[in-house]
């Protein structure tokens, strides 16, 4: 017993067995055990997995295959609490002391290292089968990191493996349910097939990826050959370069849908930051064919809301639609800039499909809209298609704000304008050389439709060698509109105050770039202050603030005391406060103090003012809705059709809906004047609720219970007081109930003798 005690007690106190630095160099030659430069693991498969939470791994440069048996399934299995950590060259005591640029760390996936390259993509040359996944992530927390490696010649596992297969997805990273944090790598020669992500598959993960580099990598006949994002997924990527990356279509099946960066539907809302995109390609792998998809998004495609693309640069990228950028819902794209993006027909079983987008294309389904606010778009290139660096599809709106369009072209017959945006786009405080050139085919816009807009040079640095920085002079210098500048857009593409003090006034610059303007200042200033705001009962209110800073923070406050989120406030530490559903009790006046590092700032204070709800909705209006008014004698929205006095009679409501408030009330005017009438009420509406020919007017609902007859008097009005108390047995908290009055019009214009106003629905609560 005591031998075993004393054997279990060195085990311990041993050094590898402690939580902590375990090192890893393949030149080492000592004991193997991790615990020094000297004696360090040469695997990196057997110290990650001998590794414990807590564990760092310090791995030295060299080449790390995947696995003791190099096979096509060895991985790095990534795990909850280890840090690992490339770029040393051996002997460091510190881990600030790596320098992961000058070490190379390789993550190898080409585990017979018999892959030849001799250009991208075809001269990569697979000599024998490499790994389907260099690194893989199962259910890793963010206490997981991989940070300071090349991971390369990830390859769809054994030949034959068949299409849908695991082993087809995420050459460099597989990751599935997983949030940790990747950092300083370079992916680069890694590829999928028939499958999403070349490079890096997320499915239902909220991974931090942040300053690498994604290059050369491929996905044939799929999507997202840098980043593929599926499922429920809410990564952070920020401070990334992605180039020379190809995804491939064939026959469909969402295939092609961006070559750098694919975000899938349920996908969260997405932050793209301080990223560049340059000669990426979505392309068709045959040139001909029934059903092949169209590949949109050169760089990035999206499929689901709330995508934030801020202060990146797209220069160079491919596709049949969206060059740089697509997206299928609603997005904001800030501060980018968007140079040499190109798109070009595709043909499909002998038919040609236009191209279109050059830059950004965007096909909405719902009423919704896209925002790009802060922009330069120069020399993007519709080389074969229709027309537009900006395209705007569907249903939705796209809204092209503070932004510079010039040099972008498009082939005839389109119009100088139709070069920079076409379809469902809105311009406001834009600089669009050819905007107001005459065509004879498509006409400019008329200027109060592009309100703010100008057709004017913008006077850049040097446009040829690519610095769109705007000069002394120029007239997109406070030019643009501090109202349209989004709350999140506080900085340029430089990383600068995004509205300074420029010519002549404290407002935002038009394009991606603010003239004469400095990095951030720590105490906090306001560009634009909360507005005041009136809103009726039951709607959303929003206030929002634009302030420059750095590392603000947000408290917003109604009359002085701080607001929490809750379930009918939203934002409370945002630059932009939301009000869901809003009550009498939430009148007041709202501010926000802003911090900064010199201290808080306390913004204007601006009122909500909350108007009563109607009481109910007009239904059955004599406007000539079909079936029109018996006779043709139409009047307007809100009344019933017209009778002797000329006018329609009219049904308001007044009070409130409950039914123990007992302050409801209806009034019938426009009447004629002494003459008998009735309210009465149903419980339904007719024809879809425009009603159907009754006397001179519209009956609007089967009635279930009339009131007593009345004199209109001298006046014209009829009215109802309380009806919940008069009609008990009908009239119950959930009740929707419809009311109309029947008045008698013996010189009506259809000579029947008796009209009606219209109907007013109200829906009763206790």
């Amino acid at each position: 017993m005591r031998s075993t005690v004393t054997a279990l007690l060195a085990l311990l106190l041993s050094p590898a067995s402690f939580a902590g630095v375990v090192y890893v160099d393949s030149a080492a030659t000592g004991a193997a055990d991790g615990s020094s430069w000297t004696d360090a693991h040469p695997s990196l498969r057997v110290a990650l997995d001998l590794a414990t939470p807590g564990d760092d791994l310090w791995v030295a440069a060299g080449t790390y295959l995947p696995g003791p048996t190099a096979t096509e399934a060895d991985s790095f299995f990534l795990k909850s609490g280890v840090r690992l950590y490339g770029g040393f060259a051996g002997g460091e005591t510190a881990l600030a002391q790596r320098d992961w640029l000058a070490n190379p760390t390789y993550l190898s996936g080409d585990i017979g290292q018999d892959d030849v390259v001799t250009g991208w993509p075809s001269g990569w040359n697979i000599t024998s089968s490499n790994s389907a996944h260099v690194v893989t992530a199962l259910g890793v927390d963010d206490s997981a990191a991989l940070d300071g490696f090349l991971i390369r010649g990830g390859h769809t596992g054994p030949s034959g493996t068949p299409a849908g297969s695991s082993e087809m997805f995420g050459g460099g990273i597989y990751s599935i349910g997983s949030d940790l944090t990747v950092r300083n790598c370079t992916f680069e020669y890694n590829a999928s097939a028939f499958a999403w992500g070349g490079a890096y598959y997320n499915l239902d993960g909220s991974p931090l990826i942040e300053g690498c580099t994604f290059r050369f990598n491929a996905t044939h006949l799929g999507s997202g050959a840098g980043i593929a994002n599926v499922g429920v997924s809410g990564p952070v990527i920020r401070d990334c370069l992605f180039e020379g990356n190809q995804a491939t279509t064939g026959a469909g099946g969402q295939e092609a849908q961006g070559a750098a960066i694919s975000n899938s539907w349920n996908v969260l809302p997405i932050t793209i930051e301080r990223c560049e995109f340059v000669n990426n390609t979505a392309k068709q792998f045959y040139a001909s064919g029934a059903g092949v998809e169209q590949a949109r998004g050169g760089a990035i495609s999206n499929f689901n809301d709330g995508l934030v693309v801020k202060e990146c640069v797209f220069r160079g990228n491919v596709a049949n639609a969206g060059g740089a950028l697509f997206t299928w819902a609603p997005a904001l794209v800030l501060n980018c800039e968007f140079t040499g993006n190109r798109v070009y027909n595709m043909i499909q079983s002998g038919f040609t499909i236009s191209g279109y987008g050059s830059a950004i294309g965007t096909w909405v389904h719902a009423d919704e809209e896209t925002r790009i606010s802060g922009c330069t778009l120069v020399g993007n290139q519709v080389v074969g298609g229709e027309t537009a660096a900006v395209y705007g599809g569907g249903l939705g709106t796209t809204w092209l704000v503070n932004s510079v369009l010039q040099g972008n072209t498009a082939p005839p017959p389109a119009a100088p304008w139709q070069a920079h945006f076409a379809g469902n786009v809105e311009l406001r405080f834009d600089c669009v050389d050819g905007l107001f050139t005459p065509d004879a085919n498509e006409p400019p816009p008329p200027p109060a439709e592009v309100p703010g807009c100008i057709d004017a040079d913008p006077l850049f640095v040097d446009a040829p060698n690519g610095d769109l920085h705007l000069t002394v002079g120029s007239p997109c210098i406070d030019a643009g509109s501090n109202e349209l500048v989004p709350g999140v857009g506080n900085t340029d593409l430089d990383g600068l105050d995004r509205v300074a003090q420029g010519a002549s006034s404290f407002t935002v610059d038009m394009g991606a770039y603010e003239f004469g303007s400095a990095a951030p200042g720590s105490c906090p200033q306001f560009v634009v202050q909360p507005q005041a705001l009136a809103v009726t009962e039951g709607l959303n209110a929003s206030f929002a603030v634009l302030a420059l800073g750095a590392d603000l923070t947000y408290a917003w406050r109604k009359d002085g005391a701080p607001l929490a989120d809750g379930a009918s406030v939203l934002g409370t530490s945002t630059p932009e406060l939301r009000l869901l559903g809003v009550t009498q009790a939430s009148a007041g006046n709202y501010d926000v103090v802003v911090t900064g590092d010199c201290g808080p700032v306390t913004s204007q204070a601006a009122a909500l003012t909350v108007g009563a709800a109607p009481l109910g909705v007009v239904r059955c209006s004599g406007d000539g809705t079909d079936p029109g008014c018996p006779c043709g004698n139409d009047k307007d929205e809100g009344e019933g059709c017209e009778n002797s006095t000329g006018d329609g009679a009219r049904l308001v409501g007044a009070g409130s809906s409950s039914i123990a408030a007992a302050d409801a009330a209806l009034t019938v005017d426009r009447c004629p004047s002494n003459v008998s009438g009735i309210l009465f009420m149903g419980g339904n509406v007719l024809n879809g609720g425009v009603g159907n020919w009754f006397g001179d007017g519209l009956l609007c609902t089967t009635p279930i219970k009339r009131f007593g007859v009345q004199n209109s008097g001298s006046t014209g009005t009829l009215t109802l007081l309380d009806p919940a108390a008069l009609a008990p047995s009908q009239i119950s908290p959930g009740a929707t109930r419809v009311f109309q009055a029947w008045y008698r019009d013996v010189s009506g214009p259809c000579g029947s003798g008796w009209n009606t106003s219209n109907g007013y629905q109200v829906t009763f609560t206790p």
